[in-house]
């Protein structure tokens, strides 16, 4: 899937909608959904579902003249290509745990960088 997009905070709430969906849908219903919290212009979502699926985050099929669309991958799987990422680039590998470790339960003791 190449470099993992860098999702601002719009196209952070497009996804974790189509999470939470438990079909594929079109861009009037996630527009509607996402204008419950935020005034958001149903254009905008159409491109930023558009540019998610550009990226490979969604997959979009045409059903009955209308494109459905779903996510690619879970919130958990992005959460760990993230990670890995982060990992790969070699820049701040240390920054790369403290992503993951908000979702852990518990964390038994102080976390520590060990040089590798």
């Amino acid at each position: 899937m190449g470099t993992l997009p860098k999702v601002h905070d719009l196209e952070a709430a497009v996804m974790e909608l189509m999470w939470s969906y438990d079909h594929a849908v079109g861009v009037r219903e996630l527009a509607d959904d996402l204008r419950r919290n935020r005034a958001v212009a149903p254009a905008l979502v159409a491109k930023l579902v558009n540019r998610l699926r550009r990226s490979g985050w969604l997959r979009r099929e045409l059903v009955d003249g209308t494109y459905l669309y779903e996510p690619t991958a879970t919130r958990r799987e992005y959460a760990d290509r993230l990670m890995r990422e982060a990992l790969a680039s070699g820049r701040n590998a240390a920054s790369a745990f403290v992503i993951r470790i908000p979702s852990a339960r518990a964390v038994p003791g102080p976390i520590r960088c060990v040089p590798g």
